[in-house]
């Protein structure tokens, strides 16, 4: 109504981003198209790269890897060049989740490393807890146990610091992968 074609694609973003961790991926690509048409227009950058990052979870959901990455590969090149860390240390992480989820355990070791170290950097504790979580379990899958069983202890105890317990939803997955190592 107001005209506002920023906050329009911003809103667009958000809210595909939504339907993608809903599940709701149809919706979720009708919206993050809406919002890079409109981004496009307009000229921004950092919601063009916001709408390709959703573009890559929504690809790699849907059994696209090769799609996945080299979108999630464009965010991350935007978000490099406007010098915003905390997304890029996202982008990362979502590539890493992605190439954990296709066997790629040492890309996927080194991206959760670069992320947990731009967000420690950064000063976000919980995110650096998240990122060493997917580092610890990169480095279990890639049978390297010495380094999951250091990971997997400064996970427990930064995320015992900053009380982020894993999630139900995780944590039998994760109490095995443990146990294992």
């Amino acid at each position: 109504r107001l005209g506002e074609r920023r906050g329009e694609a911003e809103a667009l973003f958000h809210l595909g981003h939504q339907m993608w961790a809903a599940g709701d991926l149809d919706r979720a690509t009708v919206l993050s198209e809406e919002g890079a048409a409109i981004a496009q227009e307009i000229g921004a950058v950092d919601i063009s790269s916001s709408v390709l990052v959703n573009r890559g979870l929504i690809a790699g959901d849907r059994g696209l890897p090769e799609q996945a990455e080299r979108l999630l590969e464009k965010g991350l090149a935007g978000f490099r060049r406007l010098g915003f860390t905390w997304s890029v240390a996202w982008n990362l992480f979502h590539l890493a989740d992605l190439a954990r989820r296709h066997g790629a355990n040492a890309s996927a070791l080194a991206r959760y490393v670069e992320s947990a170290k731009l967000w420690y950097e950064d000063g976000d504790t919980w995110a650096t807890v998240v990122a060493l979580r997917g580092a610890a379990m990169a480095a279990a899958d890639a049978k390297r146990f010495v380094a999951a069983a250091h990971l997997f202890g400064a996970t427990e105890a930064q995320g015992e610091a900053v009380g982020l317990p894993v999630g139900p939803a995780d944590r039998a997955a994760y109490d095995r992968v443990v146990a294992d190592v």
